[in-house]
């Protein structure tokens, strides 16, 4: 039965699940997923569930011992997920503000992007230390995308940045994603040419107040490439998004 036509378990985000386990395998997971599993969820053993290990590896498993202060389940055998795009790519985006910052996070997750870096830039609203409570809510907002999407990789999620700190490995496609590109660079032939033989992607948006003169200069100069998206005039968490969309079609 293919993963459209079953009905999906739910799944769960289990760092350091190992990608070579074994069916048969029982693990112990521990008290706050037993109480997910057993207070939220009503799961009773018996039950079957996936475990994500956030690096590709999947496995469906049953329920066999439920208690307040663990669970023990046994792995079944390995399970479907989503592709992942064939070549790396980085988000790098400037950080915005509340709700549209966590709508951005839970956006590209599901769209299967490889690496979101932040930035801060010259018109940045929000200028964060990602530690803390604000980190600890945006990484359980990567790993709850994780598991409703369905997959198998978690997205690596750094540290705010800025921008003249980004980093850009050497032979990748830098993509300067801006408003005041030429519109023939907006058509999606101009994106293939741009990442066509390159091994990884950067794609650069910048923040709801755009790009400064000299922020643009200095990532040219850096070998980025003017795109565009069109000739509206974008929120920056819908220009990020739809950088991301592009991607996906031109990477996967």
């Amino acid at each position: 039965m293919s993963r459209h036509e079953r009905r999906p378990l739910p799944r769960f985000l289990e760092q350091g699940l190992p990608a070579d386990v074994l069916a048969g395998r029982t693990l112990v997971l521990g008290k706050e997923r037993a109480h997910q599993l057993g207070r939220v969820l009503r799961m009773v053993a018996g039950d079957e569930l996936v475990l994500v290990g956030g690096v590709g590896s999947a496995w469906r498993a049953v329920l066999r011992a439920l208690s307040p202060r663990e669970a023990v389940v046994e792995l079944l055998e390995s399970a479907e997920c989503a592709p992942e795009w064939r070549r790396p790519a980085v988000l790098a985006c400037a950080v915005l503000k509340g709700d549209r910052q966590e709508w951005l996070l839970e956006k590209v997750v599901e769209s299967g992007l490889p690496v979101l870096q932040p930035l801060v830039t010259a018109r940045t609203l929000v200028r964060p230390g990602l530690d803390g409570a604000k980190r600890q809510r945006w990484d359980r907002l990567v790993a709850e995308a994780t598991e409703q999407c369905e997959r198998a990789v978690r997205m690596e999620l750094r540290e705010a940045v800025p921008l003249s700190s980004l980093q850009l490995p050497l032979g990748w496609s830098v993509l300067l994603v801006d408003e005041s590109a030429s519109d023939v660079t907006a058509s999606f032939e101009a994106w293939h040419a741009a990442v066509a033989d390159a091994p990884g992607v950067v794609a650069c948006v910048g923040p709801e107040g755009g790009w400064t003169r000299e922020e643009r200069e200095a990532l040219v100069v850096r070998g980025a490439m003017p795109v565009s998206l069109g000739g509206t005039i974008m929120r920056a968490e819908t220009a990020a998004l739809a950088t991301v969309i592009r991607l996906g079609l031109l990477l996967a």
